[in-house]
């Protein structure tokens, strides 16, 4: 009866240590650890190699619990909790679909347990980091999501979350020599404004414009460079050209403001191959005697085109870079 109270005691301390603010900053560390080794490019290291051989029967441990299988596969053999016994580790993950990881405990039958990835998490990997076990989620380029920790009891806990903010300057990797690219890296040049435009915009019926929409804001431009003023509006739709994005495009409209032309400019405006989040982003510059079109992407990526000739051309690009933080 004594053992017993002394080890209801000794597991009501443990709780305690586990919930003290020193447990709390150890896993405050932990994540600051985590987003230096990403932002300086040595994240990769911490990732735990996953097996080359044996992909059939990663297979066909997932076909016999029914588990849905993506393009992409990766297992690991691991002794996740230290007693000796390497566990199994599967991960799943495709276009447009969220990442899966499954975990087996080593010598086990029981079914595999789920950790299941947001919309936004690209891959999940399998990391070691102060002698133990996580999972590492993370997006396009690098971007940190979230860290999962394995539990005794078969689960997975979150340890840490992360966003990103813009590095303070992009490289400029197309135009270096060009004036107009040192220009605009430096905040000069004339932008144009878009005032609103509240009449109703009619768009061709073409596959070219499905999942359209027009917003409502048009500015004046010679956007082709031909000598001849056009009203210009922004489109937001998915292109379904092969990127997996919503952006935003130009379009030139009719003097009276309410049609898409069905025409050679707007066709190739529309293979612009910046993905646009917001409109915002997407804008017009005048610099010398043209004018360009200036479409910023996530994490200060930036490109800028020029159209003339019947040619969209790309004249800048600026690469940005994201700077990962934790938020807990």
């Amino acid at each position: 009866m004594l053992a017993l109270g002394f080890f209801n005691a000794l597991i009501a301390i443990l709780l305690l240590l586990a919930m003290s603010p020193l447990a709390q900053a150890k896993e405050s560390d932990l994540c600051s650890a985590i987003a230096k080794l990403s932002n300086t490019g040595k994240l990769e290291r911490r990732f735990v190699k996953a097996r080359s051989s044996d992909m059939e029967g990663a297979y066909k441990l997932l076909r016999r619990q029914d588990i849905d299988i993506y393009p992409d596969i990766r297992f690991w053999h691991a002794d996740i909790d230290g007693y000796g016994i390497a566990d199994t580790i599967v991960e799943t993950h495709g276009q447009q679909v969220s990442a899966r990881l499954y975990w087996r405990k080593g010598g086990s039958n029981s079914p595999m347990v789920e950790l299941e990835g947001e919309d936004n998490e690209v891959m999940l990997s399998l990391a070691r980091f102060r002698g133990q076990y996580y999972v590492v989620g993370y997006a396009w380029r690098d971007a940190l999501t979230k860290v999962w920790s394995f539990e005794k009891d078969m689960s997975f806990v979150e340890v840490c979350s992360f966003q990103q903010k813009p590095a303070p300057k992009a490289a400029l990797t197309i135009g270096a020599s060009l004036p107009l690219c040192k220009a605009i890296q430096n905040g000069e040049g004339l932008y144009s404004v878009f005032s609103e435009h509240p009449s109703p915009i009619n768009l061709p019926d073409k596959d070219i414009y499905w999942a359209k929409r027009a917003l409502p804001r048009m500015a004046i431009a010679d956007i082709d460079n031909d000598g001849h003023a056009d009203h210009v509006i922004r489109l937001n739709f998915f292109p379904g050209n092969g990127r997996q994005c919503d952006s935003v495009f130009f379009s030139v409209i009719n003097a009276e403001g309410q049609t898409v032309l069905d025409n050679r400019v707007n066709q190739t405006l529309l293979m612009m191959d910046a993905c646009v989040p917001s409109p915002d982003q997407l804008r017009i510059l005048a610099y010398g005697d043209a004018v360009y079109i200036d479409a910023q992407g996530w994490i200060g990526d930036r490109d800028v085109y020029h159209l003339k000739n019947g040619k969209l051309e790309k004249d800048c690009r600026f690469l940005g870079k994201h700077i990962n933080e934790p938020v807990r």
